[in-house]
């Protein structure tokens, strides 16, 4: 660019040396009018030298401080940092200063501070956790369920997975997370309830598809009566007795009733005495506290269920009441195809090959 730069400055000089005009010297060369009149006059064709104060270098030890205030901490910024720096004896003595954005454009000079990461929030697990976590997953390996035969794909078809979870209307937003670009000012408030609408819900996944969703009722406490009295009728249904008078063979997930494993996690409702006595009638095999580890939802694969009903929440037009709330979810867990539940049942297996590599830690689930 600059050797084409000066070859043209050259021809303008020549050519008005030899007396051709202006306008045709410009017209010729594809320049400005102007730029023939000022290189016309001038004997050399390079750029002049551009004034202007040398910038200042940031010191070696100031970079090292700012590399150990931000790489690998959490919730740390270039003005919290400059700060830091501003308010230090070795800045303060020789009156220096730093500002945020000479420190936001070191940091992303450096190969660790090129892209910002959102942390993912998982619940914290103790060694009592990680122990009960390993054991769950030696014991599942044994019994055969990460096989890959028949006889696993069988144990998998035979797996119900139950959970609750709230659903909310008006979540408030991540003030950190949430951005917006717009020439709208009043698109900056985003307007919510102080007490948002929710709902908690119940159901459970099996491989041939799901249970019947549960809306629990408004301001309902899920203590063990309730757990017992409205939920566990539910997955019972979909397991299949021939004491249900309403039961319609749709509505059995399971080839066969005797070989299905229960599983909940470890609430109180779910482990309270009469609880455990109800289900140990009815399945020969539960995964109730003690077998399923506690602080796990990563190896429930229902919990990907919940995460796809609180999105459709989003869709536009938004529920406005409760009724609207409820339709819209009872429709999402309607929609959910068999397909659907089957690979999110035979994702099972690699969880806990994954969380036994790991060592009980959390996986990517």
């Amino acid at each position: 660019m600059k050797q084409q730069r000066e070859s043209t400055r050259g021809n303008i000089q020549f050519l008005a040396k030899r007396g051709v005009a202006d306008k045709i010297i410009a017209r010729e060369l594809k320049v400005s009018l102007k730029t023939v009149r000022k290189w016309r006059k001038r004997t050399d064709v390079s750029d002049k030298k551009r004034t202007g104060r040398i910038p200042r270098l940031m010191s070696s030890p100031t970079r090292d401080i700012i590399t150990e205030l931000c790489e690998d901490q959490w919730n740390a910024s270039p003005a919290k940092t400059a700060k830091i720096l501003n308010a230090s004896d070795d800045f303060q003595q020789r009156c220096k200063t730093v500002s945020a954005s000479t420190v936001r454009r070191f940091i992303r000079s450096t190969e660790w501070g090129k892209i910002s990461y959102k942390p993912t929030v998982k619940p914290l697990l103790s060694m009592k956790n990680i122990a009960d976590r390993i054991a769950f997953c030696n014991t599942v390996i044994q019994k055969g369920y990460t096989a890959g035969t028949p006889d696993a794909v069988h144990l998998l078809d035979h797996i119900l997975f139950t959970d609750e979870s709230v659903v909310e209307l008006w979540p408030k937003p991540n003030r950190q997370n949430t951005r917006i670009r717009t020439s709208n000012p009043e698109a900056k408030v985003v307007q919510v309830p102080k007490n948002g609408l929710k709902i908690m819900i119940a159901g459970g996944l099996a491989s041939m598809g799901l249970t019947r969703l549960h809306i629990c009722e408004p301001k309902a406490t899920i203590n063990g009566e309730y757990y017992r009295q409205k939920i566990l009728p539910v997955y019972f249904h979909s397991i299949g007795s021939s004491e249900d008078p309403n039961l319609v063979s749709n509505d059995v997930l399971f080839e066969r009733p005797s070989d299905v494993v229960f599983m909940q996690d470890g609430a109180p409702a779910h482990s309270a005495r009469e609880t455990m006595n109800l289900l140990s009638n009815r399945c020969s095999n539960v995964w109730g506290r003690g077998t399923w580890p506690g602080n796990s939802p990563d190896l429930n694969p229902i919990e990907h269920l919940w995460g796809v009903i609180q999105d459709s929440v989003f869709i536009e037009p938004r529920p406005r009441n409760r009724c609207e709330l409820i339709s819209r979810v009872q429709q999402t867990w309607d929609s959910i195809t068999e397909t659907e539940t089957r690979r999110l049942v035979h994702s099972f297996p690699s969880r806990i090959n994954q969380c036994r590599e790991r060592e009980g830690r959390h996986t990517d689930y």
